[in-house]
């Protein structure tokens, strides 16, 4: 009887330190808890609409690069993943993304609409708003652009400001058609990101002149006039969206944030703060 109440005692013992054992252990990470949604096993689906230095650009072989590009890589090579690409336009970005034909997609502002639609992750980068004429214009202004072709991507958070502000604005399907316009004479202004300058065709081209809007400027909010740069998936891959925020803490927290930005000649300023944005989708 003493045998069978030491040997119960034993396992009642061990059982007790087992369990200690465990609640001893560190929490998983949140994207262990609740698994990454993949289009494809092996492969992160990166949507792209642009080749956009230093923002995010890809090669003949589609191998990324810029700043997003740079974190994008880092990520599936810790998770042990391949790159694939889906090329699409920037009005059916979001569109890609829910329908499960891409992961992520890249290169978005903040609205509170979008919010509605996809789950954004960290902000990697912030940049301004900013209109480009050719030097010959002598652009002194916006009033200058009074009876003016001002251009403006369809889709961008910039347009409805621009159609409002300009009787003459102009909607093209993406970025490089409309700069193009702008060398052609086909429209004497056009409204982008500040890094457009160092986009094709207008990079290098010393003719171009980049004039930097401020809040207020075409009744831009502070949030477009200088916004942040963000990625997003889809409602639903909450896993996938905790998974990318923790890379880029940890890029933060190792310095190699900094470096990435470094490499492509920006600045501190360029730098986003790791402030979560308000999630508003289910």
């Amino acid at each position: 009887m003493r045998r069978a109440a030491t040997s119960h005692s034993w396992r009642d013992i061990l059982a007790a330190l087992a369990f200690a054992a465990f609640c001893a252990l560190p929490a998983l990470p949140a994207h262990a808890q609740e698994e990454m949604k993949l289009v494809e096993p092996g492969y992160l689906t990166v949507a792209v609409f642009e080749n956009s230095l230093p923002v995010i650009a890809y090669d003949n072989q589609d191998e990324l690069s810029g700043v997003d590009g740079e974190f994008l890589k880092s990520f599936a090579e810790r998770h042990g993943l391949k790159i694939k690409l889906y090329k699409t336009t920037f009005a059916s970005t979001i569109l890609a993304v829910q329908q499960s034909k891409a992961d992520i997609g890249t290169w978005f502002y903040y609205t509170e609409d979008r919010a509605k639609q996809v789950r954004y992750t960290l902000p990697y980068l912030r940049e301004t708003a900013s209109v480009f004429t050719m030097e010959s214009l002598g652009y002194t202004g916006l009033e200058s652009l009074a009876d003016k072709r001002v251009a403006v991507v369809v889709g961008f958070s910039f347009a409805p400001y621009v159609q409002k502000a300009f009787k003459n604005a102009t909607l093209f399907p993406d970025g490089i058609t409309a700069r193009t316009a702008l060398l052609n004479g086909q429209v004497d202004a056009y409204v982008d990101s500040s890094f457009a300058i160092s986009q094709p065709p207008f990079v290098g081209n010393g003719q171009v002149k980049s004039s930097v809007l401020k809040a207020g400027d075409l009744d831009l909010p502070e949030n477009i006039a200088a916004a942040l740069d963000f990625n997003f998936v889809a409602c639903g891959n909450k896993g996938l969206a905790t998974a990318l925020d923790e890379e880029m803490k940890a890029l933060h927290g190792n310095g190699k944030w900094d470096e990435m930005l470094k490499g492509f000649n920006l600045t501190e300023e360029s730098k986003a703060p790791l402030d979560a944005p308000v999630q508003l989708c289910e």
